[in-house]
């Protein structure tokens, strides 16, 4: 990840993106820290009004199962994953109305649930840097129980449940050394955010939900999505990938990621990312991909803003046509940019 040091260097190299004041146009996706110490919002929520809830599909699991149906019919949906605080709270009314979304807000505002979860019981809190919270979250969600046909007979074996639990456990908490100590892991302050992702992820598994459009949003510098909060909480694109993997039919699903993010389609000094290759080995069945080339807009007043690109991204990227996403990127402005696969 980008040093301290760096990214300070990087805010203050830029000029404010839209001329006007700092209030209006400061882009939340390159910002120095502002510890988040305000009210709760929900762990996780489809913020459209009329979503399906995201925790229905704890019905059809039983004590070592979880039964998988084909993919759910119907029209495309879009998930959107917000790891900034600041933008996600105004980019989330960009789905409003929209039943085909569901927006992830891990534990939002709230600083006492940074990095921790609910259990399905309703009642006790899941720290995610604990070994045994993170297994208990990931059984109770359902990642790590035998998968079953509709039809009740096996799709696999309990040693590829259990091997896909621990590659999952190895994302949040970071691989075992020799000395049986774990070392890196998705950064603690950002394993809310992750967490509800996963939820969200297994019901695309099972079938219960379409995820064929995926929004990241956050700071970025090509390699990674994270909060301006305490610490600087983020994941990396690497890590997502290790992620996604162990959701083959979730990362399947996806056709067209949008990048709200700075730098996520440009050559700078963290590196080149104008191939897109990170986003197609994260998700193969990539056709295109939104992002900036340089600074993302904030989702301020601006018709530039974040909010209107992202409204653009979800109105266009119905049935899969590229040329419709490059217009709409280009009508967005403020950087913005796409690439077809």
């Amino acid at each position: 990840m980008p040093s301290f040091i760096s990214d300070i260097g990087d805010w203050f190299s830029h000029h404010w993106p839209f001329g006007s004041s700092p209030a209006a146009s400061d882009s939340p996706h390159e910002a120095p820290p502002s510890p988040v110490t305000v009210p709760a919002d929900p762990a996780l929520r489809p913020n459209a009004k009329d979503a399906a809830p995201v925790n229905d599909h704890y019905a059809e699991q039983s004590d070592n199962t979880v039964r998988v149906r084909k993919p759910a019919d119907g029209p495309e949906s879009v998930v959107y994953l917000g790891m900034n605080d600041a933008s996600r709270e105004a980019e989330k009314h960009a789905f409003d109305g929209n039943p085909n979304a569901t927006v992830v807000t891990g534990a939002g505002k709230d600083a006492k649930m940074q990095g921790k979860t609910m259990s399905t019981d309703g009642k006790t809190v899941l720290d995610l840097s604990k070994e045994d919270d993170v297994r208990r979250f990931l059984m109770e969600t359902g990642v790590g129980k035998t998968k079953v046909g509709e039809d009740g007979n096996p799709l696999e074996s309990k040693a590829d449940a259990d091997k896909r639990l621990a590659a999952l456990e190895d994302v949040f908490l970071g691989a075992k050394g020799k000395d049986g100590k774990r070392s890196g892991g998705i950064d603690k302050g950002a394993r809310d955010e992750i967490a509800g992702f996963v939820q969200v992820l297994q019901q695309v598994e099972q079938g219960d939900k379409r995820m064929d459009q995926l929004i990241l949003s956050g700071h970025s510098t090509g390699s990674w999505v994270y909060s301006e909060g305490y610490d600087r909480p983020g994941v990396t694109f690497e890590a997502l990938t290790g992620l996604m993997s162990q959701f083959p039919q979730a990362q399947g699903g996806v056709k067209d990621l949008m990048l709200s993010a700075c730098h996520t389609l440009e050559k700078s000094e963290w590196g080149d990312t104008r191939d897109g290759a990170q986003y197609t080995k994260m998700l193969p069945n990539l056709e295109d991909v939104w992002g900036y080339n340089g600074r993302a807009p904030a989702p301020g007043l601006d018709p530039r803003s974040s909010v209107n690109a992202i409204k653009n991204f979800v109105t266009a990227a119905p049935g899969n046509d590229p040329a419709k996403i490059a217009e709409a990127a280009k009508r967005s402005g403020a950087n913005a940019t796409s690439l077809a696969y």
